[in-house]
């Protein structure tokens, strides 16, 4: 029965320790609240005593008293640290941040010293007897004298603790709540079960019996703090919060009876607030005070007059509170609108200022509309600028952006003066000024800027009304937008403000066309090479044949591969295989026209598009191809590699009845023939030629 006994308490144990270490790690998290830490604090004392306790019967005799001792240490703890708690919580503030706290601790650690000292023990446990039954160890001893005393003080701790939350209004703010009730059951079950340390000559299970009952407190005050979320406001801070407002606050129930007034209330209705708590508020206003109507008949507005004839008015706002336990308390809230009734003409200037701003603002959001619209960069500096410039009201405006080496240079503009104009077209980029340099430092923080332009000012010096807008984009300088308004304009904070708005909008549209413009480049090109990809390649040669047959021109289709590439990746690797595909793709440029169209077919594949380019032409082109890439070695960072190609050559020579797949399918055909003869060869298709090659394609 004993080792039953002994299963049941370990289960209950475990289970009790995971939901205190559990409610103690949701207090650390708010411990930014009142009481948070104190009591994830003696959650985890009480957790610790409750392990060792289970861990006691299973150590060697030899580390048995050491286990006492750390129990002792344990249990020391847990009655100061449950007082801090709910001092702390029941808003005693001098107890906050104060010297104090040490003296819940003396007695305490008194008890620890006493039990750690060899010559001193015997004050904490004398004739200490170690069994082992069932190999499961446990101590007997007497207690000492400082024990007892020890026993008394945490009796006395947990006395206080149980008057404390019976008594003090602050722990909840309606004490009929669940919680309230949920704090005085834990309260009393510690209180209660401490006394069971005064029975003579404790046994281990009476000392078991009060730590499950600590464990028990710890649970249900950490299930009421979570449920109903004490701890996001915790009655100290409303209590400081409520007495701090401007605003009169009377919460009643549906007889008017008072559960909370703070002193702005108390002192609008002239009443005392301390005895108001429970009583009907009715029965505490004189018969002809101008509040008793207020709160029977829940007028909105009432004009209170001093004796001084000095006038007042109040706004008096009613709602029901929306707890389930409170469904029928009204909260009331007074408002002091004295100073608005004063102000309300004033108020009426402002209303209006508002709408001239919501018009300011509507003009920024079709400013923004249209940024948002465009997807190509020159849309944006032609579109998005036309409408910053005549929805702002500007002459002209004009934007310089930096390049890609952070050179400035005019990106678009509208309206720009045709001598302006003529004076940007006459530098190859734009003058580089000092304030543009500083604009790339970062040292321009403000809005707004006046950038002296050597242009404008070289053509002439009657722009006094130009304003610079700095384009950048979190660290990254972009540019400047420039507006020329009026000499006579003058632009409020505000208005400086809704410009670099506009300005931040237009530089991360600026951006935006760029990023689309460098997606659509990554699209078409082969990141290795640099070569249009296949999917371009033919968009491209279909335009180009297309041409071909509407002028009557004849195209050449080239298509190289590399011979034996399969060995370079094998012998030194793909990373040298990449750089032997780059130099070959930048050879057979440097051959090419500009209006030859070259991309990457396969995988060392690579195909040509010659425009206006006859039979012969092709085969001298792809011959100056192959010695190219035969007669110099590639070098490679794991030393210089020759290589040779193979190419097949087809054509289009004005016959629009062909497509551009055959040709292409051509010159593959082509190529497998030069690679059946032995490779490093260029041979051209032949209509002859196509038996053949589709036998070679059968025994493969």
């Amino acid at each position: 029965m004993s080792q039953f006994l002994s299963f049941i308490y370990l289960i209950v144990s475990l289970a009790a320790i995971t939901f205190l270490i559990s409610f103690a790690v949701y207090a650390l998290r708010n411990r930014q609240s009142v009481g948070a830490v104190a009591f994830a604090v003696w959650l985890l004392f009480v957790s610790g005593w409750l392990f060792v306790q289970n861990l006691l019967p299973y150590l060697s005799e030899d580390l048995l008293f050491t286990g006492l001792r750390i129990e002792l240490l344990f249990l020391c703890f847990i009655p100061p640290t449950y007082l801090l708690f709910i001092l702390k919580f029941t808003s005693h503030r001098h107890w906050m941040n104060s010297w104090r706290q040490l003296t819940l601790f003396a007695v305490p650690l008194l008890t620890i010293l006493f039990g750690l000292n060899s010559d001193l023990e015997t004050m904490i446990w004398k004739d200490i007897e170690f069994l082992n039954v069932n190999n499961l160890k446990s101590a007997n001893y007497e207690v000492g004298n400082w024990l007892i005393i020890f026993w008394l003080f945490s009796i006395a701790i947990m006395g206080f603790v149980f008057y404390e939350v019976n008594r003090n209004s602050k722990l909840s703010f309606n004490l009929d709540k669940s919680q309230a009730k949920i704090f005085k059951i834990a309260a009393g079950i510690s209180f209660v079960l401490s006394f069971l340390s005064l029975i003579p000559q404790i046994q281990p299970d009476v000392i078991k019996i009060i730590a499950i009952g600590y464990a028990i407190s710890g649970i249900l005050i950490g299930f009421s703090i979570y449920h109903y979320q004490l701890f996001d406001l915790s009655p100290v801070i409303y209590q400081s919060l409520l007495e701090n407002l401007q605003d009169g606050i009377i919460v009643v129930n549906q007889e008017f009876r008072v559960l909370q007034i703070n002193e702005r209330a108390a002192s609008l209705l002239n009443l005392d607030s301390k005895n108001l708590l429970g009583q009907a508020l009715q029965t505490k206003l004189p018969p002809a005070s101008p509040w008793l109507n207020v709160i029977l008949f829940k007028q909105n507005e009432i004009l209170i007059r001093s004796e001084n004839q000095e006038e007042s008015y109040f706004e008096i706002q009613f709602s029901t509170l929306n707890e389930k336990t409170q469904a029928t308390n009204q909260l009331v809230l007074i408002h002091d609108v004295t100073q608005y009734r004063a102000s309300k003409m004033a108020e009426q200037s402002v209303r209006e200022m508002a709408e001239v701003r919501a018009m300011e603002l509507d003009v920024l959001r079709k400013v923004a509309e249209t940024l948002n619209q465009s997807v190509q960069q020159k849309d944006v500096l032609t579109e998005g600028l036309e409408t910053i410039v005549s929805l702002i009201g500007a002459r002209f405006g004009y934007v310089v952006l930096a390049d890609e080496f952070g050179r400035p240079g005019l990106a678009g503009s509208f309206r720009l003066p045709e001598a302006v104009q003529a004076a940007f077209g006459a530098y190859p980029i734009c003058p580089v000024c000092k304030s543009f340099e500083r604009l790339m430092n970062g040292e321009y923080q403000e809005p707004i800027t006046f950038m002296p332009c050597k242009v404008l000012f070289d053509v002439s010096i009657s722009y006094p009304g130009l304003i610079s807008i700095p384009l950048k984009l979190a660290d990254k300088q972009m540019g400047f937008l420039n507006l020329v308004m009026a000499p006579e304009v003058i632009f409020s904070g505000d208005e400086i403000l809704l410009l670099q708005t506009l300005g931040d909008q237009f530089s991360a549209a600026i951006e935006r066309t760029r990023m689309y413009e460098q997606f659509e480049k990554l699209a078409m090109i082969d990141s290795l090479t640099g070569l249009y990809n296949r999917r371009q390649l033919f968009i491209l040669g279909q335009i180009e044949f297309s041409r071909a047959c509407r002028y009557n021109h004849s195209i050449a289709v080239l298509m190289l591969d590399i011979d034996l590439f399969k060995k370079v990746n094998d012998v030194y690797g793909h990373l040298i295989g990449d750089q032997v595909l780059q130099e070959i793709a930048n050879r057979c440029r440097s051959i090419l026209r500009n209006s030859d169209i070259i991309g990457r077919f396969g995988g060392e594949e690579f195909l040509f598009l010659l425009p206006e380019t006859s039979i012969q032409q092709a085969q001298n082109i792809a011959n100056r191809i192959r010695l190219l890439i035969l007669d110099r070695p590639i070098m490679t960072d794991r030393g210089d590699i020759s290589i040779s190609v193979s190419l097949g050559i087809s054509n289009m020579d004005g016959d629009c009845d062909s497509r551009l797949d055959w040709i292409v399918d051509q010159a593959d055909q082509a190529l497998l023939r030069a690679k059946e003869l032995g490779r490093n060869r260029v041979v051209t298709w032949q209509e002859n030629q196509l038996p053949l090659i589709q036998k070679i394609n059968k025994f493969k």
